[in-house]
């Protein structure tokens, strides 16, 4: 079982009375900010940055064994 699956029941049980007490539109736009937030955040974030860079360097140090 991942973690989104695990996160998944306990997010609804938060969406469902801010979206009975406030609509849906707010709890969108939470969602949009919050999104567009871990996106920008992720620029600063080294490891996220260079996870390319990171996987060519290991690809290039595996050695081939001979058959």
């Amino acid at each position: 079982m991942s973690a989104a699956m695990l996160v998944s029941p306990i997010a609804l049980i938060v969406a469902g009375p801010f979206a009975d007490s406030f609509g849906i539109q707010p709890w969108f736009i939470i969602a949009g900010l919050s999104c567009i937030a871990m996106g920008i955040l992720g620029f600063f974030i080294p490891d996220v940055m260079n996870i390319e860079n990171r996987a060519k360097e290991e690809s290039d140090n595996v050695a081939v064994q001979p058959s």
